[in-house]
């Protein structure tokens, strides 16, 4: 299964190979449906769909691309694990179960079920962006050259590198101020030196990007903002991603009819509690006099405060523990090296036992993934699954994608845009909004011919009603529904009047 993060740069990327501009997408005109507006989309990164593009431009069916984009980042991580544990100080067998490890938990396993373009290659890049780091610690000036551009491809795999950004000059702030014995002069050159690197690094992602449309930054959704949510939530999020355990409570919230979002809610006073334990841990680490351990507490320390941050701020960001997997990887690093063989003897075991139970979640939830997927969602011709969908359904859109400049379909979530390559689309993410959020948008003009799928349950909750209202220019009677198993197809034909 694809994303719907991803669906959306998938459709993007389809939209290039028309003719579209670089990271447009064509959508209709809200003044005027009739006409279409590039849109250069700046919510999500470039890497959410151009690794997997590229294999598609070499043929690859979509199912295809992105297992093997899953796959290719998983091997990457592994093998970039692996170098920089042993740059950072870890025996042959510790970064091997180092590198074993990372691969075998949950969030890396996640993406061969389902596909988030950005996280997976994040995770293909972030040990080697590391690693560089790491050598360039003592080559002050070559920072400068060297560590923008290496942070713009951080970012150019996920938005939420910029986070990570920070943590890796917070780091390499520590370890020159501690080889320097934290000298005042030197300390002022050190921070004098990073921050221009930095502003450096983000006046390019904002001249080449963030500056040309929105980002989940930029919004403001206002719904996590509870400061006892977000600090517990923030605080435990590294080591919930690390192990598993994020998606292990999500499932337990499900049991019990809560979403996870309102299951973190409802946890939020224990996990405020537990959150000053992983914090006093990470501090630990940072303060370490391993390598390793300084650097993995710095990243998460840095991590968590500035996520914390955007969360109260109101960034649409969601509240979901893989935004601190790269953290998470270098807290298994950590884990791997107390398995290793370290005093008190307790230490020892309990990171063995936590590494245990980590890969074995992972493992377990990946095998229960796939089996969901085979059972519940319907297997495309391009080689990924959907759910809700059947055989009468995916027959209807395909007589729908035709190249018919008159004809503007409206989807209600971005993954369906994936089963049609020629028509004209309007892909929306309505299912997971309400009616108050849908009815915000409001489209002006008409078409030959305007199609609305829309989910049955539609009809019954009010969001149809909302929808068809948002094309202002057409009236209730202009509409025709037919049924298709759990979809109903809107229908409004006319002849496209000009508007004025």
């Amino acid at each position: 299964m694809v994303s719907r993060d991803t669906s959306v740069g998938l459709v993007i990327w389809q939209n290039m190979q028309v003719g579209g501009g670089w990271n447009q997408l064509d959508l209709p005109d809200p003044a005027n449906i009739a006409l279409s507006k590039p849109v250069f989309v700046t919510w999500w990164s470039p890497g959410q769909y151009v690794p997997t593009g590229l294999l598609l431009q070499l043929g690859l069916p979509l199912g295809s691309a992105v297992l093997a984009v899953s796959l290719l980042s998983a091997l990457s991580l592994a093998a970039g694990m692996h170098k920089l544990s042993r740059a950072l100080g870890a025996t042959p067998d510790v970064a091997a179960w180092t590198a074993l490890v990372t691969v075998a938990s949950w969030h890396t396993l996640y993406s061969f079920g389902m596909y988030v373009g950005g996280e997976a290659v994040l995770l293909a890049v972030w040990p080697w962006i590391v690693l560089a780091t790491w050598h360039l610690r003592a080559r002050p000036w070559l920072q400068l050259t060297v560590l923008p551009p290496l942070f713009l491809l951080g970012s150019f795999a996920k938005l939420a590198f910029g986070i990570y950004a920070v943590g890796l000059l917070g780091f390499l702030w520590l370890e020159e101020s501690r080889a320097n014995k934290f000298d005042l002069n030197s300390l002022l050159k050190t921070s004098v030196r990073l921050a221009g690197i930095f502003s450096v690094y983000v006046g390019l992602l904002y001249w080449l990007y963030l500056g040309r449309g929105p980002s989940p930054v930029s919004g403001q959704a206002g719904s996590n903002n509870e400061i006892l949510t977000v600090v517990g939530f923030a605080l435990n999020a590294p080591w919930l991603a690390a192990t598993g355990g994020g998606s292990f409570l999500g499932r337990i919230f499900m049991l019990v009819g809560l979403t996870p979002e309102a299951g973190i809610h409802k946890l939020s006073p224990v996990l405020f509690v537990t959150g000053f334990t992983a914090l006093f841990i990470y501090w630990r680490a940072l303060c370490s006099s391993q390598s390793l351990f300084r650097l993995a507490g710095t990243i998460s320390l840095v991590a968590v405060l500035l996520l914390a941050g955007l969360w109260l701020r109101g960034a649409n960001i969601s509240l979901e523990d893989r935004h601190l997997r790269p953290a998470g990887v270098l807290l298994l690093a950590a884990g791997a090296q107390l398995a290793g063989g370290v005093q008190p003897r307790w230490i020892m075991f309990s990171a063995r036992v936590v590494l245990v139970l980590a890969v074995g979640f992972g493992l377990g939830a990946f095998a229960q993934r796939v089996d969901n997927i085979r059972q519940q969602a319907l297997r495309l011709p391009n080689g990924i699954s959907l759910t809700g969908l059947d055989s009468a359904m995916l027959a209807r859109m395909e007589q729908l994608d035709s190249p018919d400049a008159g004809r503007l379909v409206y989807l209600p979530q971005p993954e369906m845009a994936l089963l049609m390559s020629r028509a004209r689309l309007l892909p929306t993410d309505a299912v997971i909004h309400d009616r108050a959020w849908l009815a915000i948008d409001t489209r002006h003009g008409r078409v030959a011919e305007l199609i609305l799928v829309l989910p049955a349950g539609f009809a019954h909750d009010g969001r149809a009603d909302t929808i068809r209202g948002s094309f202002v220019d057409y009236t209730d009677d202009e509409w025709q529904r037919t049924r298709v198993g759990a979809w109903d197809f809107w229908r409004a034909a006319s002849p496209a009047r000009p508007t004025s």
